[in-house]
């Protein structure tokens, strides 16, 4: 991958998201789509100028989308939607913590963001993760559709190939096996 001319920015506000992120699929998603993804972990409450500077990088016009990953108070997505431009895509994912196993206040933080400090909120946790890493490349395919459309639906595929649609089920009988396992 090219980190120097990426598509989409990934944001974490701490090392310890990484696991959840790489554990998600997120960063398969991106290589089978032939999206670019520049990797990054910073504090949005202790790294303030380092953010700045991942935007510079942004505003160069390479990135499209850029997506922040957060527990706790989750102030990153909501900042860097204060710092970026028109012509960025924030998205907003947010993550479990010790404090707050259900990631309620990470969600409130994205979710109240002020009118004109736009956050797409895609989820919690490795739901969100893949819901974010989708939306950012179906976002980059309408620039580059023959490199992320063909990587994308085969991603779909594989997901569709893992659990096919039942008909005519008994949901009782079906509810009965599922308990036994």
């Amino acid at each position: 991958m090219n980190q120097n001319r990426p598509d989409v920015i990934l944001i974490l506000g701490s090392d310890t998201d990484a696991k959840i992120v790489v554990d998600s699929g997120m960063l398969d998603i991106f290589e089978q789509a032939g999206v670019e993804c520049r990797q990054c972990i910073i504090s949005a409450h202790r790294h303030d100028r380092d953010l700045s500077s991942e935007f510079n990088m942004a505003w160069s016009g390479y990135a499209q989308v850029i997506i922040g990953v957060a527990s706790m108070s989750a102030q990153l997505p909501g900042a860097i939607a204060a710092k970026t431009t028109d012509r960025h895509v924030v998205l907003g994912v947010a993550l479990a913590s010790p404090d707050r196993p259900d990631a309620s206040d990470a969600v409130d933080a994205m979710t109240r963001t002020p009118a004109g400090t736009a956050v797409g909120f895609c989820g919690i946790g490795k739901n969100g993760l893949i819901n974010a890493a989708i939306i950012a490349c179906q976002i980059v395919g309408k620039k580059k559709p023959e490199v992320v459309s063909p990587g994308l639906e085969r991603w779909r595929q594989l997901q569709r190939s893992k659990k096919p649609p039942q008909s005519g089920v008994d949901l009782r009988q079906l509810l009965a096996e599922m308990e036994k396992k």
